[in-house]
């Protein structure tokens, strides 16, 4: 797929389409005046693109290349980032919610298999420059052996009152209910069991099944 980065067109299905697009962003960023003159960032150091490339969305962005969305990154990833990323971009605090990326990607890393991230990197042209990781997901579905906070009660008599539509909205907001239930009591489980800690809030969570493993687990965001 070739996106509009500026005026020039990169195309993400070519090997290194990432690298290229940070170093022409940066390179018209540093040629024009008064623009970001930040050098070489830390995001082009190493093989920080190659890592993160294999996880970047395809789909378009309205801010082209410069803000990116990641998902899915496994252990061999994480751990190629922890040892290349400089350690203040690893605690490097974006008014975010979620632990540190050293804590996040540490879980990933000791977790192969087991639990992935999701986040955004905003690319080295920019004065902002930073991977945020926003996102764990963790297949493990011993999170969900838990009685929901919410009894699945009978339906009420009134029910067959409603809509069609009212009658859809009404069973699943009974299923957020009872899912939210499940996943509170999950939050609590992987805090202990995978380490998470320095967070600023809940994350927002929901249940998930893996497609390719089939797998259950939960999804955290922040």
């Amino acid at each position: 797929m070739t996106t509009l980065h500026d005026d020039v067109e990169i195309d993400r299905t070519q090997p290194g389409w990432l690298r290229r697009a940070w170093q022409v962003g940066l390179a018209r960023r540093q040629a024009e005046p008064g623009g970001n003159r930040c050098g070489i960032g830390f995001l082009l150091r190493g093989s920080i693109p190659e890592v993160l490339e294999p996880y970047i969305s395809t789909k378009p962005s309205a801010y082209g290349t410069r803000i990116l969305h990641f998902n899915d990154l496994d252990s061999p990833a994480a751990v190629a980032l922890l040892a290349a990323l400089p350690k203040p971009a690893l605690r490097q605090d974006l008014s975010g919610y979620a632990p540190p990326a050293s804590i996040m990607l540490k879980i990933v890393a000791d977790n192969p298999g087991t639990v992935r991230a999701g986040g955004s990197v905003i690319a080295p042209e920019l004065p902002g420059e930073a991977l945020q990781v926003r996102e764990l997901t963790i297949l493990d579905p011993e999170l969900l052996n838990g009685v929901p906070d919410v009894e699945p009660a009978e339906l009420p008599s009134w029910i067959d009152e409603l809509t069609a539509e009212d009658y859809t909205e009404y069973l699943e907001w009974r299923r957020s209910c009872l899912e939210h239930g499940i996943t509170r009591q999950a939050w609590i489980r992987a805090v202990e069991r995978y380490g998470i800690r320095e967070e600023r809030r809940s994350p927002y969570m929901r249940l998930v099944t893996d497609a390719k493993t089939s797998s259950q687990g939960v999804w955290f965001a922040w």
